[in-house]
């Protein structure tokens, strides 16, 4: 009998196991579109002459637009609706190309974007960290939920979706 439950929870933990596919851990309800972010087709929105940087309106998912403001070799998004704040004060920084929506029941709740970073410190180099951002509502705007180091366990993308699949109007902004 015991060999039998030692098998039998040694299965269901092999089964419960994260996979190569992160997919497989999305709980139900949950599913993730994907869309291009090329800053290239971005309409130009605001120009600031003093630092050379711009706000621009990218396309995003369905009606929802997806806003760049780059100053400084800095890169900061906004869901949903432009705001005032630049948050990314972080090292130099470039934008993934790919931007994972989070859907509940076929409904945007968050983003997941790549930010790929350049160290002033030559030891620390290039490294890269997901933002889980949320989408501006009516009542407040779009804002960064999360970092996640590519260190994080069980793995960046699954740590990335947990955060994303959790994001509500009462979420916290770092």
């Amino acid at each position: 009998m015991r060999k039998f439950v030692f098998t039998a929870i040694v299965a269901l933990l092999a089964a419960c196991s994260p996979s190569e596919n992160p997919s497989s851990l999305t709980p139900i309800g949950f599913e993730s579109v994907y869309t291009i972010l090329d800053l290239a087709k971005c309409q130009t929105i605001k120009t600031y002459e003093d630092s050379g940087g711009r706000d621009m309106k990218c396309a995003g998912y369905r009606d929802i637009p997806v806003f760049v403001s780059v100053q400084d070799g800095r890169h900061d998004i906004d869901i949903g609706r432009l705001d005032d704040d630049f948050v990314n004060a972080m090292d130099f920084n470039s934008l993934g190309d790919t931007l994972e929506w989070r859907l509940y029941s076929g409904e945007p709740v968050s983003v997941i974007a790549r930010y790929n970073f350049t160290a002033p410190d030559p030891v620390a180099g290039e490294y890269n960290r997901l933002a889980v951002l949320s989408i501006a509502t009516k009542d407040r705007d779009s804002c960064y939920i999360a970092w996640i180091s590519p260190h994080m366990k069980p793995n960046q993308i699954i740590k990335a979706r947990a955060f994303a699949d959790n994001v509500t109007a009462d979420t916290p902004c770092l």
